[in-house]
């Protein structure tokens, strides 16, 4: 199954082998490690369960050494600088600040944004066809009377109708603006039986 087509020194790492295994090619290994990891790759299709399991002792056997291992997950001569870890820092940061950013701006959207009365009283005024001056007067009437949110102006008929020193001079379009808003005056309704 295996065959060493050839074998010689070769500095520190030991041996350097070239092995044929079950004609799958040529493969040259400078470590029995090396060997042993390309081995298990192939090694249930090749040989079956009982011999990798040989195989595994067959490795073992060879007492590779422990600081061989680490070769493996990093290439030698490589360091790790604080450069690189602070670049692909900002690289991860860039990129949750776009996916937190496109998240908001679909959830804004499907109307699931933040709780904002600033929005709530735009909207209002855009369903009930104001115009930026209505608009403008209806957020003084809301300050007139220092509501929190602008837009119980449109649940509170009761405002329209007590105006501050500021407001007085503009009372007709306050009427206008409260029929635009609750309907026609109440007063001018008739009276259910």
């Amino acid at each position: 199954m295996f065959t060493t087509l050839w074998s010689e020194a070769h500095g520190e790492a030991g041996v350097r082998t070239g092995v044929d295994v079950g004609g799958h090619g040529l493969w040259t290994f400078e470590r029995v490690s090396d060997f042993a990891f390309r081995i298990l790759d192939l090694a249930p299709a090749v040989l079956g369960a009982e011999a990798v399991v040989r195989l595994g002792w067959f490795v073992v056997g060879q007492g590779t050494r422990a600081s061989s291992i680490g070769e493996h997950f990093r290439a030698s001569g490589r360091e790790i600088h604080a450069g690189h870890i602070l670049g692909w820092a900002m690289v991860l940061l860039v990129a949750a600040v776009v996916v937190w950013g496109v998240s908001r701006a679909v959830a804004i959207r499907e109307g699931r944004g933040s709780h904002s009365p600033r929005r709530l009283f735009a909207e209002l005024c855009r369903v009930h066809g104001l115009d930026a001056p209505s608009c403008r007067l209806l957020r003084q009437l809301a300050r007139s009377h220092r509501l929190d949110h602008p837009a119980l102006v449109f649940v509170r008929p009761a405002l329209f109708d007590q105006l501050d020193a500021t407001l007085q001079p503009s009372s007709d379009q306050v009427r206008q603006l409260k029929d635009r808003v609750f309907g026609p005056a109440l007063e001018a309704r008739p009276l259910a039986d």
